[in-house]
């Protein structure tokens, strides 16, 4: 798998990540700095324990990494709970979470398959 069928497969924006990191070297370089971020199960955690400040906090995160790696799908959920949270609006975050959860195992599903 190339870089761009990844971005292909999980409805990115490689002509956007290309263009601000140049090689498809550097945008693994970030894939991989991707992969150690948190905020993904901390935002899972603090839903579940219903925090809604917690949860906030790591949706705007997230929306913020996955924006900068031009995660388009993934983006776009992150934006759509993060609003609702900065609302504290949990009842509607709880059903923008699973989009959310989907569009994350799309990303890290084909992470894996860029990296094996």
């Amino acid at each position: 798998m190339t870089v761009k069928d990844f971005y292909d497969r999980i409805g990115g924006n490689y002509v956007a990540i290309i263009a601000r990191m140049r090689t498809d070297d550097r945008i693994c370089k970030f894939l991989k700095m991707y992969l150690q971020d948190k905020s993904y199960e901390t935002l899972l955690k603090a839903m579940s324990e219903e925090k809604v400040k917690e949860a906030f906090l790591a949706a705007h995160t997230l929306k913020g990494v996955v924006g900068n790696m031009s995660f388009q799908e993934l983006s776009e959920a992150s934006v759509d709970i993060t609003e609702a949270l900065r609302s504290e609006d949990m009842a509607s975050a709880k059903l923008l979470l699973p989009r959310v959860i989907k569009e994350y195992e799309t990303v890290k599903n084909a992470l894996d398959e860029l990296f094996e």
